[in-house]
């Protein structure tokens, strides 16, 4: 009867295929014939093709080709317009397409279902929905996805910036060079910059960023000194000699440059106001722990209330 069917559908106009091809699917279904159920699925764009895949995962490798046709059966609007939606509606829509996915990879290479998303057919950018599928295999096959974190790394910084410092952080397996490529083309991954050309002990031009993009002194500083590298105060102290900010925090911060303190000092370029930098002086001259070179060099910097103040500070000493 089935065979009758199916060579009466070769001969019938559409409307009347469609409604032969349910009571073919229907009598498969019931007698277990679930690999020709699906592909009369796949004709008439049937969503019951996940449901089938999914309680009978052994017919994935059948129908690894036209997988990703399956995965979109949920979304029945203008495909191109995947793209543009929320998250949260992606997920909703898909949680059956993103549910065979993670089972899908247990039969076939997740190699071959990323490149399924970005080689597709059809030329239509999925790679939203591609992250989702993603970060969902990580949690039950996360050895897997380990040859997928340079992919990670590029959705991430697409779709989900957020996220993404963290898993630079956490993971291992990623090309470090080409990630730092990737964020180097999209604008504002300061912090990701920071981390990556630190991470591979670049940390000058870790320093420049937060100096140049960031201008946070503070954090700057602190960077340096996390480092414990002598370089990085030779590299810093020249570079921001001509910013009040920097200078102020440079010289509040005595203790921990040691002898480097006097080429702040007499670097000081002439053209500084001194007004902005009048208060970490005056904190300085006040530190009975400096030595009276030091003294002396400031002496040349301040105004005529300031040096009042430093001479009767050397009247007590």
């Amino acid at each position: 009867f089935e065979e009758r069917l199916e060579g009466e559908l070769k001969h019938l106009s559409n409307d009347n295929s469609k409604r032969y091809r349910e009571q073919l699917i229907y009598l498969y279904l019931r007698t277990g014939k679930y690999s020709k159920a699906i592909s009369h699925m796949l004709i008439d764009h049937d969503k019951r093709a996940l449901g089938t895949l999914i309680e009978s995962p052994h017919l994935i490798p059948e129908f690894q080709d036209s997988l990703l046709e399956i995965l979109l059966l949920p979304y029945t609007g203008d495909l191109s317009r995947v793209e543009n939606l929320p998250r949260d509606e992606l997920c909703t829509v898909f949680t059956r397409s993103i549910q065979l996915s993670v089972v899908a990879v247990k039969y076939i290479p997740l190699e071959k279902l990323v490149n399924l998303f970005k080689k597709n057919e059809e030329g239509i950018n999925i790679s939203k929905l591609l992250l989702l599928v993603l970060e969902n295999i990580s949690k039950s096959e996360p050895q897997l996805m380990r040859s997928q974190e340079n992919e990670m790394v590029r959705l991430y910084t697409k779709y989900d910036r957020k996220k993404l410092l963290p898993f630079l952080k956490e993971k291992r397996d990623y090309d470090v060079n080409k990630a730092i490529l990737i964020c180097q083309a999209e604008s504002g991954l300061y912090k990701e910059l920071i981390y990556l050309w630190g991470r591979i002990g670049e940390a000058k031009k870790a320093l420049k960023i937060i100096i140049d993009e960031l201008d946070n002194p503070k954090m700057a500083i602190d960077y340096v000194i996390s480092w414990k590298d002598d370089e990085l105060w030779d590299f810093m102290i020249p570079y921001t000699i001509d910013r009040p900010e920097y200078i102020r925090l440079l010289l509040k911060n005595s203790d921990i440059l040691g002898e480097r303190y006097m080429t702040v000092i007499t670097g000081i370029h002439n053209d500084i106001k001194l007004s902005d930098i009048k208060e970490a002086i005056n904190d300085t001259l006040n530190s009975k722990s400096l030595s009276l070179e030091v003294v002396q060099n400031m002496l040349q910097l301040v105004d005529d209330e300031s040096l009042h103040i430093a001479k009767e500070y050397l009247k007590l000493s």
